[in-house]
């Protein structure tokens, strides 16, 4: 009988992401507040006849930076676990900077854990991506630091989110080089607790890479969003509200700015 287990993992969204240096290998360090968004991609892992790993989507792309068929090597490798197939419905939008490698890699582990037991740490489930701890937690919001694995839930109150972005990928590991040279403008995590004001320290840096996606910025600017910012390493940008009536509205101005500009837009509220 064939064995297999289906998990839906969502996407997220950065509210705040602070650099706060480096670790003794160079990797950056961050100070960061996740939201799960709800958008979810569709996991499902299968035992496989014989001794093989693979991952197929049902959009029938194949992705250069294949994280999930890299989790399912490393969760196999490390557990000893026999063969299995993967298959992924995706409904996450790739390259938005809403986690959507991460949350295929975040599910090809929560799968394994189903039908095999495996068991992780945050620190191995950060050799699967930066995001995937958070991911795979299932939290609707938490603090997220150091390289990604330190994961704090948080009780924040209702928010509304639209996600505009572009159709123009950004490379995280470009973002972060330009950071490197240029810094960025940041702002006080612990005092987003009190205001509620988003800020992104690698935008600076995002837009020297990918100038093409302050369009999405505008886009939520023109639309009447006070509070605007990039999530993850871009090209997408979030507005949010605190107001259902008022998230409706600007959510209809927004979707006629990026209409105008070739945008793509979504909208979800986020409950605590």
């Amino acid at each position: 009988m064939e064995r297999s287990v289906v998990t839906e993992i969502s996407a997220k969204v950065n509210t705040v992401l602070k650099v706060t240096g480096r670790d003794e290998k160079g990797f950056h360090l961050i100070d960061s507040v996740m939201y799960a968004f709800p958008v979810y991609d569709e996991v499902r892992v299968t035992v496989a006849p014989c001794d093989r790993v693979t991952v197929t989507y049902d959009d029938m792309r194949s992705y250069q930076d294949d994280n999930a068929l890299r989790a399912a090597k490393i969760v196999k490798e490390a557990f000893g676990l026999p063969g299995f197939d993967v298959h992924i419905v995706k409904r996450i939008p790739s390259g938005a900077g809403i986690g959507g490698s991460s949350a295929d890699a975040a599910g090809v582990a929560r799968c394994c854990r189903e039908l095999f037991g495996s068991e992780y740490t945050r620190d191995f489930l950060l050799k699967l991506g930066a995001d995937v701890p958070f991911q795979y937690s299932g939290a609707k919001s938490c603090r997220v630091r150091s390289k990604g694995e330190n994961v704090e839930p948080l009780s924040l109150p209702e928010a509304y989110f639209t996600l505009v972005w572009g159709n123009t990928p950004s490379s995280t590991a470009c973002v972060f080089a330009a950071y490197d040279h240029l810094g960025g403008i940041g702002g006080d995590t612990d005092g987003y607790f009190t205001d509620l004001v988003p800020f992104n320290e690698l935008e600076t840096a995002a837009v020297f890479v990918n100038p093409s996606q302050l369009a999405a910025r505008k886009a939520l600017c023109c639309a009447g969003f006070d509070r605007v910012t990039m999530t993850g390493s871009g090209c997408g940008y979030i507005g949010i509200t605190y107001d259902r009536a008022e998230n409706e509205a600007l959510f209809v101005k927004a979707s006629e700015e990026a209409g105008k500009l070739g945008l793509n837009i979504l909208n979800s509220v986020i409950k605590p």
